[in-house]
């Protein structure tokens, strides 16, 4: 049987409420659904936009695949879930029409028989992490992005701080499509491969982001709930003011890696300090010390009682001179 193991965990972050949410399904032993969905348009609309479209999607994977699936089904699976939510976000924008502007992003994939298709829009993320190299596998639907391909990897600093939450495509209600494409060769098994999916709030540069990070903490963890929690960690103290969700699955046996790795706290409070953060700070007892030392000077009287040692005197007084009661 095919090891599969994965997490998932969406942190609130310095935000009033989390608009974030994600999905884990596995649909059969061979099947898995993993996706993100980030809602944008204010604290009620842009949870409903999100949570709606994840329950979509588990709604239609359920039966899609009660019959046998061939791998070049994948990609029109994931349209059709986009197309499903998309109807779904503006039925209820009719229902209420005070929720006009909601909207949501999603990022998702399915693996099935060793392939995997992968869908995003927006700007939440897929990683693949296999072998010793993490790339991005996605195309952020933004403003900063586009402009960023257009202008040869050039842009200057203001442009980023003044768009850098602007997102050109997302579920809306409205007819923007999703990058869907399918992988070329099956996943390896016996070097394993591992997928982070998460919310833009785990990534702290926009354009630069240092994935190195990223890879040392899913690599150099040998949970991977431990690894979710440092990467959450890592981006809230690194000054991500955003919800931040991260999924990961392991496909295969990808090998781990011993690195020395600064632990933070975790949930993360900005009250803490995370550079004097210890994970599990020794504590002192002192009453098992005193223990010791009583059964020690007793022993030792008994000896010199045995002995007719004539010390008793000796011993007492030292019993009094260095013991706290």
């Amino acid at each position: 049987m095919t090891s599969v193991n994965y997490t998932g965990l969406s942190f609130i972050g310095k935000r009033k409420e989390n608009q974030d949410n994600y999905c884990i399904l596995k649909i059969d032993d061979n099947t898995y659904y993993i996706a993100v969905a980030d809602g944008m348009g204010g604290q009620k609309g842009g949870e409903l936009a999100s949570s709606l479209t994840i329950y979509i999607a588990q709604e239609y994977l359920k039966t899609q695949f009660e019959s046998p699936v061939q791998i070049s089904e994948l990609k029109n699976i994931l349209r059709q879930i986009n197309h499903l939510a998309q109807e779904t976000i503006a039925n209820e924008i009719k229902k209420q029409p005070e929720l006009h502007g909601m909207g949501t992003t999603l990022s998702s994939m399915i693996i099935h028989d060793g392939f995997y298709a992968c869908s995003n829009i927006g700007d939440s993320r897929i990683y693949l992490l296999k072998d010793d190299i993490i790339e991005q596998i996605s195309f952020d639907h933004t403003y900063i992005s586009e402009y960023f391909a257009a202008h040869g990897g050039k842009i200057d600093s203001n442009i980023i701080e003044q768009y850098s939450h602007i997102i050109t495509r997302s579920i809306d209600g409205g007819n923007n499509e999703s990058d869907i494409f399918l992988s070329e060769s099956k996943l390896d098994l016996n070097n394993g491969t591992i997928f982070l999916l998460c919310s833009d709030g785990l990534i702290t540069d926009k354009i630069n982001t240092n994935t190195n990070i990223f890879k040392n903490y899913i690599k150099g963890s040998s949970i991977l709930e431990e690894s979710a929690k440092n990467l959450i960690s890592n981006a809230f103290y690194n000054g991500s003011a955003d919800n931040i969700t991260v999924v990961l699955l392991e496909y295969g046996n990808y090998p781990r890696k011993k690195l020395k790795l600064k632990q933070l706290p975790f949930p993360p409070d900005e009250n803490l300090d995370p550079y004097s953060y210890q994970k599990h700070p020794k504590k002192i007892r002192k009453w098992p010390l005193i223990l010791g030392i009583v059964l020690l000077v007793v022993s030792v009287i008994i000896i010199l009682e045995l002995l007719n040692i004539s010390a008793l005197a000796k011993i007492i007084k030292f019993i009094n001179k260095f013991l706290p009661f």
